[in-house]
């Protein structure tokens, strides 16, 4: 019979570190940062707000500044998933000011839409007005201030706008656009031959 050795065991796992938390589909953004445990990233980041790229490059940046990324922030890749800790990640994540994102809501059309404050991302916003996201990014790479002038900016891979200068930008273009029309056809001068002009001597 084989008896369970009664040794102090060495602690390997913290209390929030012994098993993997599944997300609950119900959860909002502030409830799963209160979360404790472990989660997958890939469960997490769309109610995050965040790319699936993103924790290798936090991960290589913590690492150039000599900063632990697991005991630190919570980050670690376990074979192919990063993981992360949430009692640790949930400040950092915070400090990213990622959640200042806004979604745009699906009742809102164009109008609504450029009048709200905040950032948005530009994928979300050409769904509601006329310009697709494609001729956006164009006219934002041929801009080196378009940040400023547009209220456009590519941040990693997500191209984003901020609403306050970007909605001003758009109302203008759209007027631009209609002040193009075709000018109406100016009216023929009235040909002398039709009316001529009295003769002094007759009268």
């Amino acid at each position: 019979m084989t008896h369970p050795t009664t040794a102090e065991p060495e602690v390997i796992f913290q209390e929030d570190e012994l098993s993997l938390t599944r997300v609950n589909p119900t959860w909002t953004l502030d409830q799963l940062l209160e979360q404790p445990g472990l989660f997958f990233f890939k469960d997490v980041h769309a109610l995050m707000n965040i790319s699936r790229k993103r924790p290798g490059q936090i991960y290589r940046q913590l690492r150039e500044q000599n900063i632990d990324p697991w005991t630190t922030y919570g980050l670690r890749k376990i074979w192919d998933h990063w993981v992360v800790k949430m009692s640790l990640f949930a400040p950092y994540y915070n400090s990213l000011n990622i959640r200042t994102i806004k979604r745009v809501h699906p009742s809102w059309d164009g109008n609504s839409l450029i009048i709200q404050k905040g950032v948005f991302k530009l994928a979300h916003v050409c769904t509601k007005i006329p310009f697709s996201s494609h001729q956006l990014r164009y006219r934002a790479r041929l801009n080196l201030n378009a940040r400023e002038d547009y209220g456009i900016w590519k941040e990693e891979d997500v191209f984003l706008v901020q609403m306050e200068r970007f909605g001003p930008w758009v109302k203008s273009i759209w007027q631009q656009f209609e002040d193009t029309k075709e000018p109406k056809e100016r009216a023929r001068p009235i040909e002398e031959s039709a009316h001529p002009k009295p003769d002094p001597s007759s009268t």
